[in-house]
């Protein structure tokens, strides 16, 4: 499916800078638990209510869109270097970004189908050197599936998915 598809929202939930430190912000729920992410490995880190969203290290914003569907957008590919997707358990049915530090940026509002299974889809690009990165989040409801490195061509996410090899 393409971009505008069927699975296209009207306006974004969420466009706006969040604040980085140590290379990530976050996806919550209030009854999710940010501390289980913090171990994972990856530029998208979910666990059930919780996601940590990973950043190049010199990033201290992200210029942040945060899309939620109803059913599989197309991934945008063509205008992102790092493009990867994982399942991601909503406890709650409702979702917030949250800084580097868990401080609360903006309440995205319900989610689609509530509480239950969703995909999360996480586009990344300028990250490898700059002070600020840009980043597309595309959420839907989905049955479970194992991630997928849709796209990954910076040092940034050459670094957190060691198993791709980078052109030096």
């Amino acid at each position: 499916m393409t971009s505008g598809g069927p699975g296209e929202s009207g306006e974004p939930r969420f466009q706006d800078a969040v604040e980085v430190r140590f290379a990530h912000f976050f996806l919550g729920e209030p009854g999710g638990r940010p501390e289980r992410c913090l171990a994972e490995r990856g530029l998208l880190s979910p666990t059930p209510g919780w996601v940590r969203c990973t950043t190049g290290a010199g990033a201290c914003w992200v210029d942040l869109t945060v899309r939620v569907h109803r059913s599989e957008p197309g991934p945008n590919l063509a205008e992102y270097e790092d493009v990867v997707e994982s399942s991601y358990e909503s406890t709650d049915g409702e979702l917030s970004v949250f800084t580097w530090s868990r401080r609360l940026v903006r309440y995205l509002g319900e989610l689609p189908e509530g509480p239950g299974s969703y995909r999360i889809r996480y586009h990344l690009r300028d990250c490898d050197k700059a002070v600020a990165g840009v980043g597309l989040i595309q959420l839907w409801p989905a049955p479970p599936a194992p991630p997928a490195e849709l796209k990954i061509s910076s040092n940034t996410a050459g670094f957190w998915h060691p198993s791709r090899s980078l052109p030096c």
